[in-house]
């Protein structure tokens, strides 16, 4: 968990509506569910406007779709690419992985990411968390040991982005 200035540049795929919106009140709209990969925030990928525009039209069948450009400036990034940073969440994982069976409507948890993050947060304050994630439905690449990934963050201090330009994209 380094403290220096990181400048990221992400990408975020969402509907037409949607971005109107954001773009009009420079205000993304936080992700809250406590299932979430990275915890509560907005979402990009990282240095990927590919994997933003997929997400639309592949994972959420987005019909009119926009992609959205920010800087992002943090100051403080859980990296969980990072072996110590990964470690010290694993650690918290297994201290609490008992607890937290349900969520808060009651139905069964099955990721623990968010919740632990939490705990991270209420630590130390953060401002970005950062993870790579296989693609899903993919696998490795024919002949290979290489397989799709995505970088994605995480902004929970909305201060650092500074700035939302929609971007074309042809596909």
């Amino acid at each position: 968990m380094d403290k220096c200035t990181y400048k990221i540049v992400g990408f975020h795929g969402t509907t037409k509506g949607s971005a109107k919106s954001i773009l009009q009140f420079k205000k993304f709209i936080i992700s809250k569910d406590d299932e979430e990969w990275l915890g509560p925030g907005v979402y990009f990928f990282e240095d990927d406007i590919k994997q933003a525009y997929y997400y639309c039209v592949r994972a959420k069948k987005i019909n009119d779709w926009s992609i959205l450009k920010s800087d992002i400036y943090a100051e403080v990034v859980i990296d969980l690419v990072d072996t110590e940073t990964r470690e010290y969440f694993e650690r918290i994982l297994n201290k609490i992985k008992h607890r937290y069976l349900k969520r808060a409507d009651g139905r069964p948890r099955k990721l623990m990411n968010s919740v632990t993050l939490n705990i991270m947060y209420e630590a130390n304050p953060y401002d970005v968390v950062r993870g790579i994630f296989q693609v899903p439905s993919t696998g490795y690449l024919s002949r290979t040991n290489l397989m799709c990934l995505q970088k994605q963050i995480c902004v929970r201090n909305l201060d650092c982005i500074k700035t939302i330009t929609e971007v074309e994209y042809n596909g």
